[in-house]
């Protein structure tokens, strides 16, 4: 199943974990759409990042989503305006 390309992801192979870098956002930042994230799953996230930093040795980054001010204006009068 799947399409012609899916053998190329090689699904199979063994994957070396200290090798991976782990991005997470603990919330998408402002939008007026979206419903602020729980005080409980933001530690939940740092509690497993410091996990995969601490125990195993893995890189990890806290990200965030920076909207600009011109773009945060445009989103708040596309969610008003549909």
């Amino acid at each position: 199943m799947g399409s012609k390309n899916a053998a190329e992801l090689r699904l199979e192979d063994p994957v070396e974990v200290r090798k991976l870098k782990v991005f997470y956002m603990e919330d998408v930042g402002f939008h007026p759409s979206a419903s602020p994230v729980h005080r409980d799953l933001k530690e939940a996230h740092r509690a497993l990042a410091r996990q995969f930093r601490d125990a195993l040795g893995i890189e990890v980054r806290k990200v965030s989503m920076k909207v600009r001010n011109k773009w945060r204006r445009n989103l708040v009068f596309m969610s008003f305006s549909l």
